[in-house]
């Protein structure tokens, strides 16, 4: 029989999180704390247990608007994709025992969740790599599918490269230069075989931009550059400097990314990247420069960012943006597959009216 309870705990949960194989960076507790603080929220942790093995996690934001009692993993406008459950089951575990493990832990955090906060709506996105969404509509839950983009770069460079479009490919082996790519004052070499000193010296030809790991500094230009961007679109950019800044500092160190595409000395672009485990997500960036660049930007950061993650032990990469129709067909390009997480609601009664209401004034 399996137990429910909070956990408040930050180190045995971040325990538990870094055991479970459906776990991401965003279900760190440093993560979930810096959203419970930006999005105004009460974070609740569930861990559920059979007798004293750990079986599944799941972070919870409870939130109140008027007399709504709303409850969300993870809550909206936190430039979160998904987050939901996450399992920690014997690989070889078999797959009715796997499931029967899952329906019971969901069913138990759902009875939690009735008992305990009685919501009159739950909203809860799970991610790519929790594939049992079952359980939640046997419990009147609505299923949406999502989808987002997988690419297998755990595969020798040279292969992952020619697995690119013509384009892609092209622009890569024509923009990416070894001697303008620096790595924390490493160079990073984009063709096998060359030594060192042969790419710090290059070919004499400037290949007029630089591209490097950057710091907190560099964190803050980025969220600056995202800001902008967002309000030229007539948009607002979901998320603080503070977030950002805060969530870099107190993450394991390299668990955040940030590299900074500069031309003549100038930073012009960037992107915030999450690796944890054997997976990399592309989270935040590319901001389009304000003046013209010829220069492939967005396919020389997502290059660099594969390559750097590849080293790292990384073998797969999210790219995302499969649901927006103005970006699936450039993703694409890199010729992922298609990979699918769920939307998972459930309304109370009689509260539809309201709840219509404070989704449109959040849009």
């Amino acid at each position: 029989m399996i137990d429910v309870h909070r956990l408040p705990a930050d180190d045995e949960w971040n325990t538990y999180v870094d055991r479970s194989t459906q776990s991401t960076a965003f279900h760190r507790a440093e993560f979930l704390h810096a959203i419970a603080d930006e999005t105004d929220t009460e974070l609740t942790r569930l861990v559920g247990k059979n007798g004293d093995h750990p079986i599944g996690v799941l972070p919870l934001f409870v939130d109140s608007k008027g007399p709504l009692r709303l409850l969300f993993s993870p809550p909206p406008h936190a430039g979160i994709p998904h987050l939901g459950p996450a399992m920690m089951l014997d690989p070889n575990i078999k797959y009715r025992k796997a499931t029967l493990r899952t329906k019971e832990f969901v069913e138990t955090c759902l009875e939690w969740i009735d008992d305990e906060i009685d919501p009159h709506y739950v909203r809860i996105v799970t991610n790519p790599t929790y594939d049992e969404v079952r359980p939640f509509s046997w419990r009147g839950f609505d299923v949406t599918p999502r989808f987002t983009y997988e690419l297998d770069i755990g595969r020798d460079e040279s292969e992952l490269l020619r697995s690119f479009s013509r384009d892609a490919r092209t622009s890569i082996q024509d923009a990416y230069e070894p001697h303008a790519v620096a790595d924390g004052g490493e160079v990073v070499h984009a063709d096998e075989g060359r030594g060192s000193d042969e790419a710090d010296e290059g070919d004499g030809t400037d290949p007029g931009y630089h591209l490097e790991r950057g710091g907190e500094a560099t964190v803050e230009r980025l969220a600056g550059q995202l800001d902008r961007r967002f309000a030229e679109q007539g948009e607002t950019f979901p998320l603080s400097t503070n977030f950002l800044t805060r969530i870099y500092r107190e993450l394991p160190a390299g668990a955040i990314e940030v590299y900074e595409l500069s031309v003549d000395g100038e930073p012009v672009s960037g992107r915030l990247s999450l690796t944890y485990g054997d997976r990399l997500t592309f989270w935040q960036g590319v901001p389009k420069p304000r003046a013209e660049v010829d220069l492939p930007i967005n396919d020389l950061l997502n290059w660099h960012s594969m390559r750097r993650a590849r080293d790292d032990g990384c073998v797969v990469a999210e790219l995302s943006g499969a649901n927006v129709e103005r970006l699936w067909d450039y993703k694409a390009k890199f010729n992922p597959d298609l990979a699918t997480y769920a939307i998972l609601e459930r309304t109370a009664t009689g509260v539809q009216p309201l709840l219509s209401l404070y989704k449109w004034w959040n849009a």
